[in-house]
């Protein structure tokens, strides 16, 4: 709990290149039905992603 009221930049840098190692991958679906889930929830989030992927690709996470 500490540190979730701590403001660190731990991830600034982007990498222009690919890493020569992939530790690990996903891959899911993005609209999928769920149940009694309202369609309209599934294609918000598809727009969501859409926007936030590009933002949080490439950065690189280095350890501290």
């Amino acid at each position: 709990m500490q540190n979730l009221f701590i403001y660190n930049d731990i991830a600034r840098q982007k990498q222009d290149s690919l890493l020569p190692a992939l530790i690990t991958s996903h891959k899911s679906l993005i609209r999928r039905k769920l149940g009694n889930v309202d369609p309209v929830l599934q294609e918000n989030k598809a727009v969501n992603l859409s926007i936030a992927a590009p933002k949080v690709s490439n950065i690189l996470i280095a350890p501290q």
